[in-house]
C-alpha cells in the first residue's frame, strides 16, 4: 500500500490448513515421503484420530507412515485429535511411524491428545514410533492434554509401543508439559513392557522449561513401564 511516502508492504503470507498423512488401514498405506514447511501462517487440526500436522490413524503396522517431517519456518499452530479411543499428537504421530521430526526454527505452539510434539497413542504393538526429534531453534509451546509428554511419547498401551528413538534439542525458548502422566520432555505413559519408551534425551543449549505431570518427570520418563 502506498501513500504519504509509506513503504509498499508485502502479501500476507498463506494460511495453510492441514498437513500429514491418511488413514493406514493395511500396510504400506496412507503414507506421506516428506513434509516439508518452509514459512507461512499454519494452522492444523487433526480430525479425531489425526495428528495436528504428522500421521494419521493406523490400523495396521506400517499403516499412515511418514518419512521425515521438516519445520524451518512460520506461525504454527498445531493441535491433534482427542478421540476417547485414539488421541494423538499436536506434531507426530498418530497410531503409524514417523522417521524423524526436524524444527530449526519459528513459533510453534502444539497441543496434543498425547504428546505436544512426538507420539500418540498406541493400542497395538510397533505403533507409534518417531525416529527422533530433533529442535535446533524456535520458540516452542508444547503442550499434552492426556498421558503423553510434552515432547517424546505418547500413551504406550501394548509392547514395544510409543517410541521415541532419540530427542534432541540443540537451541530454542522451549516450554514442554506433560500431561497427567507424562514427563516435560521424555517418555509419556507406559502402560505395558518397553512402552512410552526414549532411548536417548541430549540438550545442547536453549532456554528449557519442562514441566511433567503429577506422576511425570520434568526431563526423562512418564508413569509406568516405559524408562529412559
Amino acid at each position: 500500500m502506498l501513500g504519504g511516502g509509506g513503504a509498499i508492504k508485502p502479501p500476507a503470507p498463506p494460511v495453510i490448513p492441514i498437513f500429514g498423512g491418511g488413514y493406514g488401514g493395511v500396510k504400506n498405506s496412507g503414507r506421506v515421503g516428506t513434509i516439508n514447511i518452509n514459512n507461512g501462517i499454519i494452522n492444523a487440526y487433526g480430525g479425531p484420530f489425526g495428528a495436528g500436522i504428522g500421521g494419521g490413524y493406523a490400523k495396521e503396522l506400517f499403516g499412515s507412515y511418514i518419512g521425515s517431517l521438516n519445520i524451518y519456518d512460520g506461525k504454527i499452530n498445531a493441535i491433534g485429535g482427542d478421540s476417547r479411543y485414539c488421541p494423538t499428537s499436536g506434531i507426530g504421530s498418530s497410531k503409524g511411524r514417523i522417521s524423524n521430526i526436524s524444527i530449526y526454527g519459528g513459533i510453534i505452539n502444539a497441543i496434543g491428545g498425547q504428546a505436544g510434539i512426538g507420539g500418540g497413542y498406541s493400542a497395538g504393538e510397533f505403533l507409534s514410533w518417531v525416529g527422533s526429534i530433533n529442535i535446533k531453534n524456535g520458540i516452542i509451546n508444547a503442550i499434552s492434554v492426556s498421558d503423553g509428554a510434552g515432547i517424546g511419547g505418547g500413551y504406550g498401551f501394548s509392547t514395544n509401543s510409543s517410541w521415541v528413538g532419540s530427542i534432541i534439542i540443540t537451541d530454542g525458548t522451549i516450554t514442554a508439559t506433560g500431561g497427567d502422566l507424562g514427563g516435560g520432555i521424555g517418555g509419556g505413559y507406559g502402560e505395558d513392557f518397553d512402552s512410552s519408551w526414549v532411548g536417548s534425551i541430549e540438550i545442547n543449549g536453549g532456554t528449557i522449561n519442562a514441566t511433567g505431570g503429577s506422576t511425570g518427570s520434568g526431563i526423562g520418563g512418564g508413569n509406568g513401564v516405559g524408562m529412559v
